[in-house]
């Protein structure tokens, strides 16, 4: 489970192997045949695709990557913001969507990874034909979409457990009021019985208080008590069993600890390919994004800014990010937490 560190693959042995086929291209642009030696024995390892493994260790940046990538297709780069239509939320697991206008004669946005890069290769123009799609990162591509649609982010958000099941909601609760409205009578009851002159009244409000506040400190003690049991051990998987997990983390003024988040993040032993991490920031808390991108994380993470709307709420803020999260499993931080390496 141990995620092994770039510098323990000697360049001195390279692979003997070719490099995959969706890295193979970045030896025409430049990149040591070493390099994709490493990242190729990585992917191996971790049983994921050698782009991925690539960008996710550190060993080429995102946008070196895609740029390349864009130039190997003969398709324009775009390395900004750009305007997509609606329905990328439906097509961007697929690595792409669909422009609102042409960009240098491109209809269409890709950012692929794995065998989506090698569809792209296999079916690239003869030089000299433009293509009718452009190239950009994945983050930039994910950050178009989502700022296509942000009305229906915060729809979604906000009522996606009611459209689930209306039980799992409270504000179903708080409209209906008789849940609300019952436990405030009894409440008000014991209280009212505590001070009645009726001695029997008042020893049995009193007795049933007692009882609850009893049961709150066993619940206590209970799970104090479950703490001292030795945790159950699980076989070991190799890193390519290790599923991929989603880490979701809401923040709101939190910028003076950006430095201790990103320092817990790298800290993690797993394998960074299989980390999925994603900051909800809010629209309004332009502090915390600046302080997360200046103390950024060597693993691949993204910034996803909470479209305006409400209640303004943790919950609302880590349902913003679960649409596009990609792990089996997903983790959820608080600002404060700094998770064991383990």
């Amino acid at each position: 489970m141990s995620r092994p560190s770039v510098d323990s693959f000697s360049l001195l042995h390279p692979v003997s192997r070719p490099p995959p086929v969706e890295i193979a291209f970045l030896l025409d642009h430049g990149v040591a045949p070493a390099l994709l030696d490493r990242a190729a024995v990585i992917a191996r390892r971790q049983g994921v695709s050698a782009d991925r493994a690539l960008i996710a260790e550190g060993l080429l940046s995102e946008a070196f990557f895609y740029r390349a990538l864009a130039a190997e297709l003969g398709a324009p780069f775009l390395e900004s913001l750009v305007r997509v239509t609606a329905e990328g939320m439906q097509t961007i697991a697929d690595g792409y969507a669909r422009l609102r206008a042409p960009i240098d004669g491109a209809h269409w946005l890709f950012a692929p990874r794995g065998a989506a890069i090698l569809r792209l290769l296999s079916q690239r123009r003869p030089d000299g034909e433009r293509a009718l799609y452009a190239v950009t990162t994945p983050t930039l591509l994910m950050t178009s979409v989502r700022s296509a649609v942000p009305e229906q982010m915060a729809q979604q958000a906000a009522f996606s457990a009611e459209r689930v099941d209306q039980e799992l909601s409270a504000r179903t609760s708080l409209r209906a009021r008789r849940p609300l409205l019952y436990a405030t009578l009894l409440l008000a009851l014991l209280l009212a019985g505590v001070f009645s002159p009726a001695a029997a009244v008042a020893q049995g409000s009193a007795l049933l208080l007692a009882l609850a506040f009893l049961a709150s400190i066993m619940l206590r003690l209970c799970a104090c008590a479950a703490s001292f049991v030795a945790p159950p051990r699980f076989p070991h998987l190799d890193d390519a069993a290790l599923p991929i997990y989603t880490i979701v983390i809401a923040l709101y003024r939190e910028a003076r600890i950006a430095q201790q988040l990103s320092r817990a993040i790298d800290a993690l032993n797993y394998p960074r390919a299989k980390l999925d991490v994603i900051f909800v920031v809010e629209i309004d808390d332009d502090d915390t994004a600046a302080a997360l991108r200046a103390h950024a994380p060597q693993t691949p993470y993204e910034i996803v800014i909470a479209p305006k709307g409400a209640p303004r709420t943790k919950p609302r803020a880590l349902n913003v990010a679960m649409p596009l999260a990609r792990g089996a499993l997903v983790a959820v931080f608080d600002a404060e937490d700094v998770p064991q390496p383990e």
